[in-house]
């Protein structure tokens, strides 16, 4: 059986079926080498045998190992599919803020070309520069002009509304952690909705209420004084 025969011998078997056959295969192996122990000719063969028990098991472990990269990096191209195509900006980061990922909608939305942030570190001196501030901003809210927090502290996940200027800007942001194993933050997440448009609308009608309120208080009070 050649090696190409071999490993699709292994992988067309699932789990369950493939570890006992391996398992079997160990145990039998280990117990021909003990029944053998004792002959000297057939000594080699016993070495033997147990050698190949102790190889199909490490091969077991092996294809295990490679199927759950294989299913990880499937599941991995799915995600990045995904939010690739979102309707919000996402920006995928490490710890150390340095940027991993950038949909469409956060190219358009920061004016930059992914390529030319991804594998970038961010740091709060990066607003001096022009091409990053709005992003660094984002990404450190405390150094835009406004920003709300509208969840509580220590909660997950982290909502903020943030105030930019040059340009101007509204941002909805809605930061998720992704965590290890051991619970340790190694991914974050942020969500960022461009409420720009909504705002300054609701601040055009704001105005006009406000004008149009001390307009027509203005004729009234003047038709009382007359009336009175």
């Amino acid at each position: 059986m050649d090696r190409m025969s071999l490993r699709s011998f292994f992988v067309h078997r699932t789990k369950p079926e493939f570890l006992t056959v391996a398992i079997g295969a160990a145990v039998a192996a280990a117990g021909a080498g003990a029944a053998v122990a004792s002959s000297p000719t057939l000594l080699g063969f016993g070495a033997a045998a147990a050698l190949v028990g102790v190889w199909v098991l490490l091969v077991a472990r092996a294809v295990d190992l490679s199927l759950a990269r294989e299913d990880a990096l499937a599941a991995r191209r799915e995600l990045d599919l995904f939010i690739e195509y979102l309707r919000h900006s996402v920006i995928e980061y490490d710890p150390d803020f340095t940027i991993r990922h950038l949909n469409r909608s956060a190219e358009e939305l920061f004016r930059l070309e992914a390529g030319s942030v991804i594998g970038r570190r961010l740091d709060p001196g990066s607003i001096r520069d022009s091409a990053l501030s709005s992003l660094a901003q984002t990404l450190f809210p405390s150094l835009a002009p406004g920003a709300v927090e509208l969840s509580n502290a220590g909660e997950w996940p982290q909502v903020v509304s943030i105030t930019l200027e040059h340009p101007h800007m509204v941002l909805h942001t809605v930061l998720h952690r992704i965590t290890d194993a051991t619970g340790q933050p190694f991914r974050f997440l942020k969500v960022v909705e461009d409420r720009t448009h909504e705002q300054d609308i609701l601040q055009s009608k704001t105005v006009f209420i406000t004008v149009a309120a001390h307009q027509l208080r203005t004729p009234l009070t003047a038709m009382g004084w007359l009336i009175g």
